[in-house]
């Protein structure tokens, strides 16, 4: 079996990242990690005392994840029926949309939206195809890539009757990588 997680940065890297995106959240906020990966986010939010809830459709993952105390669910990005809606103050998906077609995006996004509470937030993370590394091999290095999504095609996508665009940018330099973040 192929390893899921085989393009990941390392752990160190990777934690620092999570923690990064952790204190984006507002405090006591309910989290919804899809696509949780190796759970670095969610240890990052247990660790700044946020009630956090992961879904991965790895079932290695899931149950590594409930190993280590995590309440992780099982299902595919695109099946949301089983978890409650207006229910979570921040949906987080990193490292998932530039595995999906155009179409299945607007999908996605359209269930996160009805996933969110009133003021969530959606924090999406994307490989960034303005360094010319990412846009000229390392993007491409993973076949289950379908296309890449800069901010301005995720602005596209979405419906500006639910979503306000917050902001764009990057992880800090200081984390190696450069990643937008989009929410």
């Amino acid at each position: 079996m192929r390893d899921p997680c085989r393009f990941s940065p390392d752990a160190r890297t990777a934690a620092k990242i999570a923690k990064f995106y952790a204190s984006l959240f507002p405090e006591r906020a309910k989290v919804l990690d899809i696509g949780f990966g190796q759970g670095f986010l969610l240890e990052a939010c247990r660790q700044r005392g946020l009630d956090v809830v992961g879904v991965e459709r790895d079932s290695s993952l899931v149950r590594s994840a409930r190993e280590r105390g995590f309440d992780a669910l099982e299902a595919d990005a695109s099946r949301f029926d089983t978890l409650p809606l207006g229910h979570w103050d921040v949906v987080s998906a990193t490292h998932l949309i530039e595995h999906m077609t155009p179409d299945e995006l607007q999908g996605f996004l359209r269930d996160c939206g009805s996933l969110l509470s009133a003021g969530g937030q959606l924090l999406l993370s994307t490989p960034n195809m303005a360094d010319w590394r990412v846009a000229s091999e390392w993007f491409w290095l993973d076949p289950t890539h379908v296309r890449p999504y800069p901010p301005g095609a995720v602005q596209v996508l979405l419906d500006p009757a639910v979503w306000d665009w917050v902001s764009d940018g990057y992880e800090p330099t200081r984390h190696g990588r450069h990643w937008p973040i989009v929410m």
